[in-house]
């Protein structure tokens, strides 16, 4: 992610005085992200990051070297569920924004508010966005002349293709069953049975005798 700005703030070695897990700074810093990658941010989205949350982040507000944000991509990595930023560098540039926000659609459909939940569906977006970049690499493969030398090279591609798939399977089958209520079952009964030994219990007690 390239930022291009004239006000950055360098990390200070002041106390922090506000909280920095607010839903406030993680909602503007992800916002400011998704923004950023896509090449629609503000000015005002700029100067809120830069002149508000940042100084809450990093202790003290102060403009300085042009050139660093290193202050920036700790804020961003620092609640990287929400920014998606460790997500974006897992993957090729140009997949990064179908990664994300293809793991902000997952947020939304399965309403994931943990930190297990954010987690898996990041996982699920990085497995999916390789499966397909594997997939490419193939397609180029065989729209080229076949080269011996390569064939080790083909066959890595196919074995990680796969391996990205069986990965988006299972953590997309993880995320399901994590969201999925579990399913309570009541039952009232005045017979047990016991499979083993078919051992049959029943209430005599209201049941007269007769000697034989």
């Amino acid at each position: 992610m390239k930022i291009n700005e004239d006000k950055l703030i360098k990390q200070s070695d002041h106390a922090v005085t506000e909280p920095v897990d607010s839903d406030e700074i993680k909602s503007a810093l992800a916002k400011f992200a998704s923004d950023t990658v896509f090449g629609v941010s503000s000015k005002e989205s700029y100067r809120k990051v830069y002149e508000e949350i940042l100084p809450r982040l990093m202790g003290e507000r102060y403009i300085e070297d042009k050139n660093d944000s290193k202050c920036l991509m700790k804020a961003l990595y620092r609640f990287g569920l929400d920014t998606h930023a460790a997500l974006w560098e897992s993957v090729s540039e140009k997949s990064g924004p179908l990664a994300m926000e293809f793991s902000k659609d997952l947020y939304e459909e399965y309403d994931c508010k943990t930190v297990s939940e954010k987690a898996l569906a990041q996982v699920v977006a990085n497995a999916f966005v390789r499966t397909l970049e594997y997939s490419n690499t193939l397609k180029t493969c065989r729209n080229n002349s076949v080269n011996t030398e390569l064939i080790g090279y083909y066959s890595m591609i196919s074995k990680e293709l796969d391996r990205a798939n069986r990965q988006f399977t299972s953590a997309l089958t993880a995320l399901k069953q994590i969201k999925t209520p579990p399913i309570k079952v009541h039952v009232k009964a005045n017979n047990a049975f016991m499979a083993k030994n078919q051992q049959f219990n029943q209430d005599l007690s209201s049941e007269k005798i007769k000697p034989k």
